[in-house]
C-alpha cells in the first residue's frame, strides 16, 4: 500500500505540494507576470520562496520526490511555452533590477539573448570556427571600425544583428529595437511562439549573412 501511495503522488505532486508548502502554493498561475518579456502560459504548479536559498532547498525535497522542477529568479530573461507546465515553478525575488530606461512604457522586453562572439587572441578569427578562417568579409570589416572589439577579444552580438539589418524587424508584437539589436520588446500582445520564431529568424539571418552559429544566453522553458 504505501508503494503504491509513492507511486500515485510521483504521477500527481499535488498533495505533495500541499502538505509540505501549502501556504507557498499556487495552483494554474500565469507566468507572463513573472518575466521581464511578459509572455508565456500557465505553471500547474508555482511556489513562490522568499529567497534563492528557500527555493534551492525545495527543489531538494522535490528532487527525492522524482517531482521534476524549474528555478525562475526575478528578473532573468526566460521565455515559458504558451501552454501549461507541467514542471514545479518555484519563483524567488533577487536583488532589485533597475528598469532599462531605453523600454519604458512597453509592455516588456528581454534581452541580451545572444552571446558576443569569442575571437581567437590576435587574430580576426572565430574561436570556434572549425574552419580556422571567418566566413564573411564583414567581421573583418567590424575589426577594422571598432578596434575595441579586437582589444576586447569579442564582437557584440548587437553589432551583428544589426549589420544584418535585423532591427525593426518584428514577429506578431515582439520586436527588435533600434536602441538594441539584442534585445526584443514586446509591443503588448507578444507571445512565447512570437519570440520563438523570432530567435530562429535572428540566428538564420546572421548565419547566411555572417557565416556565424549565434548562441543564446536567454532561457526557454517547455518548448
Amino acid at each position: 500500500m504505501v508503494r503504491q501511495a509513492h507511486h500515485d503522488m510521483l504521477m500527481d505532486p499535488l498533495h505533495f505540494l500541499q502538505q509540505n508548502f501549502q501556504e507557498k502554493l499556487l495552483l494554474n498561475e500565469p507566468l507572463a507576470p513573472y518575466t521581464t518579456l511578459k509572455v508565456g502560459g500557465t505553471a500547474l504548479y508555482c511556489l513562490k520562496m522568499s529567497s534563492k536559498q528557500e527555493a534551492e532547498e525545495a527543489v531538494r525535497k522535490l528532487e527525492l520526490e522524482k517531482i521534476s522542477s524549474f528555478l525562475l529568479p526575478q528578473g532573468e530573461p526566460v521565455i515559458c511555452n504558451n501552454g501549461a507546465i507541467k514542471s514545479v515553478v518555484l519563483f524567488y525575488p533577487t536583488p532589485e533590477i533597475p528598469d532599462d530606461s531605453r523600454f519604458s512604457g512597453l509592455a516588456g522586453y528581454a534581452g541580451p539573448l545572444f552571446e558576443d562572439v569569442v575571437l581567437k587572441p590576435d587574430s580576426c578569427e572565430l574561436a570556434n570556427d572549425k574552419q580556422g578562417a571567418l566566413k564573411n568579409d564583414i567581421l573583418r570589416d567590424c575589426m577594422e571600425e571598432h578596434d575595441g572589439f579586437r582589444k576586447s577579444g569579442k564582437i557584440p552580438a548587437s553589432y551583428l544583428l544589426a549589420k544584418a539589418g535585423l532591427r525593426g524587424k518584428k514577429m506578431g508584437d515582439i520586436l527588435v529595437p533600434e536602441e538594441d539589436a539584442n534585445f526584443f520588446v514586446n509591443l503588448g500582445k507578444g507571445t512565447a511562439n512570437h519570440a520563438v520564431m523570432l530567435i530562429s529568424y535572428v540566428k538564420q539571418q546572421v548565419r547566411d549573412q555572417h557565416g556565424v552559429q549565434l548562441r543564446e544566453r536567454i532561457r526557454m522553458v517547455g518548448f
